[in-house]
C-alpha cells in the first residue's frame, strides 16, 4: 500500500434539484373540466368556493408554474383542498339552496357531506418523503374575497412539526382562464394563482409524513389549494485530481450518491476510482488539498504486473 497525496482543484458548484408531487387528501370539486359547465345542480358536479372558479375545460393551461406541479385533470372528481365554508363565504350570498332550481346557485352535492372545512385538513402521505440537503415546501392555491394568508403544517417522521404561513391576495384578475356565475360556471374573467413556499433546509436528514392547511385568515373568503409539492438541491463540482506522477492525473465529477466506481483511462492502464461521500462538500476555495478514504486501483495492460492500489492521505491546507 502506498500513500499518495493529490491535488483537488474545484470548478463552480453544479444543483442537481429533485422533486416529489405530494399526494393531498382533496376533498372539494372545485375546478371546471370538460362537461362541467351550465350543471349548477348536479349532485357530482363543480361547485364554487365563493362565486367562481378555475376554466380548465380546455385542458390545464401549459406555463412554468402550472407544469411544476401535478393537478387534477378528470371532471367530476375532487381536485382541489378547500379551506372555508361554502354556506358563510362572501357572508352567505352562495349559501347552497335546499331544492334545484336551475340558477346560478346549486344543491349541495353528493361529494360535501359537511361544507364547513374551517378545521385543519390533514394528507397522510402514502409514504415518507425524504428531505435532503437543500429543500423547501411549495403549494400553488387561490384565495377569493380579498385574499388572505394560511398555515401549512408539516409532520415529520423525527415527530417534529413544521408551521409556515404563507398569503396570497384576491383571484380577481390574474392570467388563468375562469368561469364566474358561482356553480354555472360560465365563462368568466381571468383569475390568479399563487405559489407558497417554505424552506425545510434546517430539516435535512428528517422524512414529511403529513401535510396540513389550516388556520385561514380570512373567514369570509375561500381557499383553493391545487396542489404541492418537496425539491431539493444537491450541489456538486467537477474536479480535478492530480498526483506528482503525470500517469495518475484524471477528472472525475462528483455526482451523488457516490457509490459506483469510475473508471478512466491513463497512460499505464485503467485506473478504478470509488469516490467517497466526504467529498461532497461544497468547497469555498478554487483549490485546496483533501484527505479522503477514496482508494484508486490501477489495472495495468494484460500480460503487466498485477494491479497497485493508492490511498489518498494528506492535509488540508
Amino acid at each position: 500500500m502506498k500513500t499518495l497525496t493529490l491535488l483537488l482543484l474545484c470548478a463552480p458548484a453544479v444543483a442537481q434539484s429533485t422533486t416529489h408531487q405530494l399526494a393531498l387528501n382533496y376533498n372539494f370539486n372545485g375546478i371546471v373540466h370538460q362537461g362541467e359547465t351550465g350543471l349548477p345542480d348536479d349532485l357530482n358536479g363543480f361547485r364554487s368556493i365563493s362565486d367562481r372558479g378555475l376554466n380548465f375545460t380546455n385542458g390545464i393551461p401549459g406555463d412554468a408554474l402550472l407544469n411544476s406541479y401535478s393537478i387534477i385533470a378528470a371532471a367530476n372528481t375532487l381536485d382541489i383542498v378547500h379551506l372555508g365554508n361554502r354556506n358563510t363565504v362572501s357572508g352567505g350570498a352562495w349559501a347552497f339552496e335546499a331544492t334545484a332550481d336551475g340558477n346560478n346557485i346549486g344543491v349541495q352535492p353528493t361529494w360535501l357531506p359537511n361544507p364547513d372545512h374551517t378545521t385543519l385538513q390533514i394528507s397522510t402521505l402514502p409514504s415518507p418523503v425524504g428531505l435532503v440537503g437543500a429543500s423547501h415546501f411549495s403549494c400553488i392555491y387561490q384565495i377569493s374575497d380579498g385574499g388572505g394568508s394560511f398555515d401549512v403544517i408539516l409532520d415529520l417522521a423525527s415527530g417534529a412539526q413544521v408551521t409556515g404561513t404563507i398569503t396570497g391576495g384576491d383571484w380577481f384578475a390574474g392570467p388563468y382562464p375562469g368561469c364566474d356565475s358561482v356553480d354555472m360556471a360560465n365563462f368568466g374573467a381571468l383569475l390568479h394563482i399563487t405559489e407558497g413556499t417554505i424552506d425545510l433546509t434546517a430539516y435535512a436528514g428528517d422524512s414529511v409524513t403529513a401535510v396540513g392547511f389550516g388556520n385561514a385568515s380570512n373567514g369570509g373568503g375561500g381557499y383553493a389549494i391545487f396542489s404541492a409539492m418537496e425539491f431539493h438541491q444537491l450541489l456538486w463540482r467537477s474536479v480535478r485530481f492530480q498526483s506528482h506522477s503525470p500517469c495518475l492525473a484524471f477528472t472525475v465529477s462528483l455526482s451523488p450518491p457516490a457509490t459506483a466506481t469510475q473508471q478512466l483511462p491513463d497512460s499505464k492502464g485503467l485506473m478504478s476510482w470509488k469516490p467517497p461521500r466526504a467529498l461532497y462538500v461544497a468547497a469555498s476555495s478554487a483549490a485546496y488539498i483533501a484527505r479522503s478514504d477514496a482508494c484508486i486501483t490501477r489495472q495495468p495492460p494484460v500480460g503487466s504486473k498485477p494491479s497497485r492500489s493508492y490511498s489518498p492521505n494528506s492535509t488540508p491546507l
